[in-house]
C-alpha cells in the first residue's frame, strides 16, 4: 500500500541518512508540503520503508547511521521484493568525485544544498514520472489478469556496463567541451542543428547532448522540432548554457530533458549522459512490459489500443487511486468529425485504414504510461494519470495540431485525406466518478 498523498502535495519523499537543513528544505520543495516528507537515519530502515510504502523518491545523505550510499543504492537498483525506486544523492560539496560514485551506483539525481526551487522541480519531475509509471504498470498487469494475461511483473533499472551512444550537437560558434564524453567512441559529434536532426532521424541514438551557449541558434525552435517527431519524442536532451534562468526555462518549455551549466567537471557530462541513457532504455523496457497487456482479450482487433472493456476498467481503477492519493487524473476524448463523410465515400477497408493511422499517430504522440482506447468506431479516449487540467490541454492541443496538418495516405483512395478531429477534455474533481469525466468530456 502506498503512502497517502495530501491535498497539494506532488510526491512522497523518503530521505535516508544523516538530516541535515538542507535536505529538509530540498524534500519539502519537492514534495510541496512538510508532510509529505519522511526521514529515517539506517540503510535497513530506508529499505523497509520503501518495500512497504514505496515513495515517489529518495534523496540519500552522504553519511548513514547503518550501511553506506553507494549499497543502499545498488540495493533499490537490484534488491529482490524491491520496487524501483529514483534515487538523488545529496552531495556537498559538487565535486568530481560525487558523480563519478553516482554514476557507478545507478543513483539517478545529484542535489546540492543550494538548489534553486524552479530549477530542483524541473529536474526532480521525470523522476516522480518514473515512479508513476512503474505504478501505471502495476495497475495494468493487475487488470490485465482479470482477463486472462500472465504479464511478466519484474522490471528493474538495473545499471548498464553497456557505453550510452551519445549525439553531441556543437555549433562552430560555440567553444569546445574540452573532452570526450564516452571513452568507447560512441559519441558522434555533428557541427549544425540540420545534421544533428538528420543524424537523429537516420540512426539511433541513446541521447542528445548540445552547447546552447550558440546565441546565433534557435534552440528552443531547435528541441521542439525533436519533440514534434514521435520516433524522437522520449529522446533524452541535454543542453549545456551558461547559466542564464529564463533562457534555462525556455529550453524546459521546449522539451530539453535537463539543462545543465556548461563549464562544470567533465564528469558533470558523464554522469548526465549514462543517466539519461539509462532512464530511456528503462523507459523502453517498461513500454515492452505495458504492451504485454495488450492482447487479443484486451484491445480493439482494427487499431490495437485498448478495448472499451479494458478502458472501463482501467478508467475505474485509476479514478480510484488518484482521488486517495491525491493525484490528478485527466482524460482527453477525440472524435474524428468527420468520419460520417468518410464513411459514405469509402470502402470498408479505406475506412479502418484511415482509422488505423489515426489509432498510430495518437499513440506516439503520448508518453508510455498514458492509455489510449477506441470505445467508438469514430472516436478515442486518452486517460492522462498524474495529469492536471492545463497539462491536458497541451495534450490535446499537441493531437490536434499535428494530425489536422497531416495529409494521411489511404488505402484505395487516390488524394490526400484530411481528418477534422474534435476533442474535450475532463480532470478529476472532488468526489467525481470516472463515468462523470467520460461524460464531461464528451466533444
Amino acid at each position: 500500500m502506498r503512502m497517502m498523498v495530501a491535498m497539494g502535495r506532488r510526491a512522497n519523499i523518503l530521505c535516508v541518512g544523516e538530516r541535515s537543513a538542507d535536505m529538509e528544505r530540498l524534500a519539502i520543495a519537492i514534495a510541496g508540503e512538510r508532510d509529505g516528507v519522511f526521514f529515517v537515519t539506517s540503510e535497513r530502515a530506508g529499505l523497509g520503508v520503501v518495500a512497504e510504502n514505496r515513495p515517489d523518491l529518495v534523496i540519500v545523505a552522504e553519511y548513514l547511521r547503518q550501511g553506506s550510499r553507494d549499497s543502499f543504492t545498488r540495493l533499490l537498483n537490484n534488491g529482490d521484493g524491491i520496487a524501483p525506486t529514483p534515487v538523488a544523492w545529496l552531495c556537498d560539496p559538487a565535486d568530481a568525485d560525487a558523480y563519478s560514485s553516482a554514476t557507478s551506483a545507478g543513483a539517478d539525481e545529484v542535489f546540492f544544498g543550494d538548489e534553486e526551487e524552479v530549477m530542483l522541480l524541473a529536474r526532480t519531475r521525470p523522476l516522480i514520472r518514473m515512479s508513476m509509471l512503474y505504478e501505471e504498470m502495476w495497475r495494468r498487469f493487475s487488470l490485465a489478469r482479470r482477463f486472462g494475461l500472465e504479464p511478466e511483473t519484474v522490471v528493474t533499472p538495473a545499471v548498464s556496463e553497456a557505453e550510452p551512444k551519445l549525439l553531441l550537437l556543437e555549433t562552430s560558434e560555440a567553444e569546445s567541451f574540452g573532452g570526450d564524453l564516452t571513452e568507447g567512441g560512441l559519441t558522434h559529434r555533428v557541427s549544425d542543428l540540420a545534421a544533428a536532426e538528420q543524424e537523429l532521424v537516420s540512426d539511433a541514438y541513446d541521447a542528445l547532448l548540445f552547447d546552447a551557449t550558440d546565441e546565433t541558434q534557435d534552440w528552443p525552435g531547435f528541441c521542439s522540432r525533436i519533440r514534434n517527431n514521435p520516433r524522437l519524442f522520449h529522446l533524452p536532451i541535454v543542453a549545456a548554457t551558461n547559466g542564464e534562468k529564463q533562457f534555462d526555462m525556455a529550453l524546459y518549455r521546449a522539451g530539453v530533458t535537463q539543462v545543465v551549466f556548461k563549464y562544470g567537471d567533465m564528469e558533470v557530462w558523464r554522469f548526465l549522459s549514462s543517466k539519461r541513457a539509462r532512464h530511456f532504455a528503462l523507459g523502453q523496457k517498461l513500454n515492452r512490459s505495458l504492451r504485454q497487456t495488450m492482447h487479443d482479450e484486451t484491445v480493439d482487433p482494427l487499431t490495437w489500443t485498448y478495448s472499451p472493456a479494458f478502458l472501463s476498467s482501467h478508467l475505474l481503477a485509476a479514478v480510484g487511486t488518484a482521488r486517495a492519493m491525491r493525484h490528478p487524473i485527466s482524460i482527453i476524448r477525440v472524435k474524428i468529425a468527420n468520419y460520417p463523410e468518410m464513411a459514405a465515400e469509402f470502402s470498408l477497408p479505406s475506412l479502418y485504414h484511415m482509422t488505423q493511422q489515426v489509432a498510430q499517430w495518437i499513440t506516439q504522440l503520448l508518453r508510455t504510461e498514458d492509455l489510449v482506447s477506441r470505445d467508438l468506431d469514430d472516436s478515442f479516449t486518452i486517460v492522462l494519470p498524474n495529469t492536471p487540467r492545463h497539462e491536458a490541454e497541451i495534450v490535446r492541443d499537441r493531437v490536434l495540431g499535428i494530425l489536422v496538418n497531416t495529409d494521411l495516405a489511404v488505402y484505395d483512395v487516390y488524394r490526400p485525406v484530411a481528418v477534422d478531429l474534435i476533442a474535450g477534455i475532463a480532470h478529476m474533481e472532488d468526489s467525481d466518478s470516472a463515468d462523470a469525466m467520460m461524460e464531461r468530456a464528451a466533444p
